[in-house]
């Protein structure tokens, strides 16, 4: 596991009004250093830091059509079972299939 956490933990810039999708093997914490990112249905500002679980997606689009944004991945040193991420993969699907309700 180190190389690949070598490999995947570090700060990413999305250039001005594009978007990148993360799709981690790890649960992890992405932290947002500079700009704004809409990420799926909440907005992360500066200090903002959202949770993904092993397995999560989200797409982080820069709301900025003028300066770059930028955000870190940090790995979870502990992973959640895999009762947890099943519980997430299923949550997602849920919601995929528009059976959530909206609050």
């Amino acid at each position: 596991m180190g190389d690949y956490v070598k490999n995947c933990v570090g700060c990413w810039r999305v250039a001005p009004g594009a978007s990148v999708l993360l799709l981690p093997d790890l649960c992890g914490v992405v932290g947002v250093g500079g700009g704004t990112l809409w990420a799926d249905e909440r907005m992360l500002r500066v200090g903002d830091s959202l949770r993904l679980w092993r397995g999560e997606q989200v797409q982080l689009q820069n709301l900025n059509d003028e300066a770059h944004a930028e955000f870190s991945w940090t790995y979870c040193a502990t992973q959640p079972s895999w009762h947890a991420s099943a519980r997430a993969a299923m949550a997602r699907a849920i919601k995929s299939w528009g059976l959530h309700e909206e609050k």
